[in-house]
């Protein structure tokens, strides 16, 4: 965990404390296991306009994985830029889709997700060695978007971002992102 961090729970509710969040602050995000993505935008976009350094905690142990928060115009501009990669795992109720700016990781079913759910469950070995092969071919790329539907639990995609180790303190992609929806200002 960030040494000194703020930790703010979040419960899907709009009262959050952000007094003294700026750049240079560090926050680490813990969510309550129902909190959607969906409920979060609001808050993610006030802590990204923050300039705040974020981490998103872990639902089951002392661990929290440092973000680069982006609204759908700043994907979009991540996706245009002019490099090879672009490695987004798209985390679907069904699994997770691999996707590069060259194509889609192919799984079993074509149409499907590149990793199906496994007995119900997300199945995160796999979804580590679908990394690992990205990142073997993919060498320089330093990043790796979560883009999950706007209705999976905050507290899934933190366990989804688990797969970006293959040990300890050994991420597979130095840097994690998160795609999130930010709220228009007509809904203010």
């Amino acid at each position: 965990l960030p040494a000194g961090a703020k930790r703010l729970a979040f419960d899907g509710s709009a009262a959050v404390d952000l007094s003294g969040l700026g750049a240079g602050a560090v926050v680490l995000l813990a969510p309550s296991a129902d909190v959607y993505l969906a409920q979060a935008g609001d808050l993610l976009a006030k802590l990204d306009d923050s300039g705040a350094t974020v981490y998103l905690a872990h639902p089951e142990g002392q661990v929290g994985y440092r973000l680069t928060l982006r609204d759908e115009p700043h994907f979009q501009a991540w996706l245009d830029e002019p490099r090879p990669g672009q490695v987004r795992i798209i985390q679907r109720q069904d699994g997770f889709e691999l996707q590069t700016n060259v194509g889609k990781l192919a799984g079993v079913d074509p149409n499907g997700p590149t990793v199906p759910l496994r007995g119900g469950q997300a199945d995160l070995a796999t979804l580590r060695r679908g990394l690992g092969k990205l990142k073997e071919r993919f060498t320089v790329t330093p990043d790796v978007c979560f883009v999950p539907s706007f209705g999976t639990e905050l507290s899934k995609v933190a366990a989804a971002m688990s797969a970006d180790y293959a040990e300890a303190g050994k991420p597979i992609f130095d840097e994690l992102c998160l795609v999130y929806p930010r709220p228009s200002p007509r809904d203010h």
